[in-house]
C-alpha cells in the first residue's frame, strides 16, 4: 500500500510553497505532500488518488463547498484567514466528512501540532501513517548512578543532543525521574508523559508513532518524552511495558537512539537497565560516594548481573558550568565508547 497522500492547496503560492517546504522537513508522519495553487488541478488529482488529508485557504473551501467535488475530501483542515480559528470542529455531515479550522496565521509548528491531533482524533482513517526512514536496530542508551543531585540529567541530555546534532539520526529521551524539572528545562507544560506513553503503545502499538508525535517535547532534535510526576506512579511502571515500549519506538517509529535516564523507581530497573547498550553512571569525588558506587557493584553481582556490570562506563565529569570543557568531556565519551 502507498503513502498516504496530504494536499495543500491556497492561491497564494508564496504561502503553499513555504508550508509545503516546512512540512516535508518537520512534519515526521508517512505522508506523501503535494501542493497546488489551483483548485480545479487539486480536484483533478484527488479523481486519480485519494487524499488523506487536505489542508485548503478558507478562500478555496467555500469555492469548493459550492461544487460537488466537495465529495472527493473526507478530511480537510480550513486554513482560517481571518485568524480566528482555533480548532474549532465544523460537524455538519459526520458521516461524509470531517472539517475543523485552524488558523492560517499562525506558527508553523503549530499547524504541525494541528495535523497530528487531527490524525489522533480519526486513527481509523490514518492506520497506515508512520514515521520515515526506518531503519535496523536501535542503540540503547543509559544513564544511571546511585549517587544523588549528581547531575545525571544534565548529563543524558547533553549526550542525547550531541548525538542528535554529529549524527542527525533520530533520538528520542525517556525521563523516569520522578518530581522531575525536566518540563521547566524545556519551558513545557506537563500535559502528557511516559505513562501515556506506554498506554497507547500497550492498546495500539501500531500508531504509536501518532501518539508519539503528539507527547513528545523536541528540542535541539531530541524528541523528550516526560516522565511521571511522582515516585508513586513510577513504581507502577512495569519493565514488560517499558521493554514494549522501546520495541515500538524502535521497530515501528525508527528511532536509532533511545536515551533513558533512569532512576531506582520503575519496577526491575535493573532489567531496564539491562537493555541497555551502554549504561553511563557518574562518580562522584568523595568517601561516601565511592562507598555507594561499592554497594551498587556489590549489588549487580550479588542479584546476578555480572553482564550489566561489563556494559557500565563509569566516568567523572567536569563541572557543567565550565560549558567548554563538560561538552568535550561528553563528545569524548561518545568517540571512546563509539556511539
Amino acid at each position: 500500500m502507498g503513502r498516504l497522500k496530504l494536499a495543500i492547496c491556497d492561491e497564494d503560492e508564496i504561502y503553499c510553497r513555504r508550508l509545503n517546504e516546512y512540512l516535508h522537513d518537520n512534519l515526521k508522519l508517512n505522508f506523501d505532500i503535494c501542493s497546488f495553487t489551483d483548485l480545479s488541478l487539486l480536484t483533478e488529482y484527488a479523481r486519480q488518488k485519494t487524499v488523506s488529508l487536505l489542508m485548503i485557504a478558507e478562500s478555496a473551501f467555500y469555492e469548493l463547498e459550492s461544487s460537488m467535488d466537495k465529495a472527493l475530501f473526507k478530511n480537510v483542515m480550513v486554513l482560517d484567514e481571518e485568524n480566528i480559528g482555533c480548532g474549532m470542529l465544523r460537524d455538519e455531515n459526520p458521516e461524509d466528512s470531517r472539517i475543523e479550522y485552524i488558523s492560517k496565521f499562525q506558527p508553523a509548528m503549530r499547524i504541525i501540532d494541528g495535523i497530528v491531533d487531527f490524525c489522533t482524533a480519526y486513527p481509523q482513517d490514518f492506520g497506515e501513517i508512520a514515521t520515515r526512514a526506518v531503519t535496523g536496530a536501535g542503540k540503547i542508551i543509559g544513564f544511571y548512578t546511585p549517587i544523588g543531585k549528581c547531575g545525571q540529567t544534565h548529563f543524558a541530555m547533553s549526550m542525547a543532543e550531541e548525538l542528535a546534532k554529529r549524527t542527525e539520526k533520530r533520538v528520542i529521551f525517556l525521563s523516569f525521574e520522578s518530581f522531575s524539572s525536566l518540563p521547566q528545562i524545556l519551558g513545557c507544560e506537563w500535559n502528557r508523559d511516559i505513562t501515556d506513553l506506554m498506554y497507547y503503545a500497550d492498546c495500539d502499538g501500531a500508531r504509536i508513532s501518532l501518539y508519539t508525535e503528539k507527547i513528545k517535547v523536541t528540542r535541539n532534535g531530541v524528541d523528550y518524552i516526560l516522565p511521571a510526576r511522582t515516585g508513586a506512579q513510577m513504581q507502577d511502571i512495569e519493565y514488560e511495558k517499558v521493554r514494549s515500549l522501546i520495541e515500538c519506538l524502535i521497530k515501528e517509529i525508527g528511532y536509532e537512539y533511545v536515551v533513558i535516564d533512569l532512576s531506582e523507581h520503575p519496577q526491575r530497573f535493573l532489567d531496564i537497565a539491562s537493555l541497555c547498550h551502554r549504561l553511563f553512571s557518574i562518580i562522584g569525588s568523595g568517601e561516601n560516594d565511592d562507598f555507594k558506587m561499592k554497594i551498587f557493584d556489590e549489588i549487580l553481582e550479588e542479584s546476578g548481573y555480572e553482564e550489566l556490570k561489563t556494559r557500565i562506563v563509569k566516568c567523572r565529569l567536569s563541572d557543567y558550568r565550565d560549558k567548554e570543557l563538560y561538552e568535550n568531556n561528553v563528545k569524548n565519551l561518545i568517540d571512546s565508547e563509539e556511539l
